[in-house]
């Protein structure tokens, strides 16, 4: 159910980033062809590019996570195999998820105090956009939780798991 639920979320993230990362194209196209063309300058082009450029960077990095597309994954198996990997990728992933857990509570108050604020050239409230901060890492932690009990699943097989890959027998 656990990973019936992130494979949703991942499917969701997916397409939100899809589309934020094809609205920044467009916005950023729009403002060169502005300035170059018709020699306009849109400020909020330029707001609206940097908004988007963080939500597309950190819907990313969620989905990254949530395909465990991290540096320490591809390097612990190779520096250290069996069994002593598995104790590393999960401590590993324990000192991430509390981090990812503090970022994203920390981070819910840092947009909570940014509400009401207006950027200089656009109608938005600054919460809603410094809201993908806490939700990115929320989501990051919520991916960090399934792949840390699928390591200790691998670290320490239960009974049930050692007679199902026995085909029922015990040795």
């Amino acid at each position: 159910m656990f990973v019936a639920i992130n494979k949703k979320i991942d499917a969701v993230l997916t397409v939100a980033t899809i589309i934020l990362m094809a609205a920044l194209v467009i916005v950023v196209f729009f403002q060169v062809v502005n300035r170059l063309y018709f020699g306009l300058i849109l400020p909020w082009t330029e707001e609206l590019s940097r908004f988007l450029f963080v939500w597309v960077s950190l819907a990313a990095t969620a989905k990254c996570t949530y395909n465990r597309n991290h540096v320490i994954v591809d390097l612990i198996p190779e520096l250290w195999p069996g069994r002593k990997s598995s104790m590393m990728l999960f401590v590993s992933s324990f000192f991430t998820l509390v981090f990812y857990v503090l970022v994203a509570y920390y981070g819910f108050f840092w947009a909570v105090g940014t509400f009401g604020r207006f950027p200089s050239t656009m109608n938005i409230n600054i919460f809603y956009i410094n809201l993908i901060v806490p939700l990115s890492f929320a989501l990051m932690a919520l991916f960090h939780v399934q792949y840390m009990i699928s390591d200790f699943r691998e670290l320490f097989p239960s009974k049930t798991n050692k007679e199902a890959e026995n085909g029922g027998t015990e040795e």
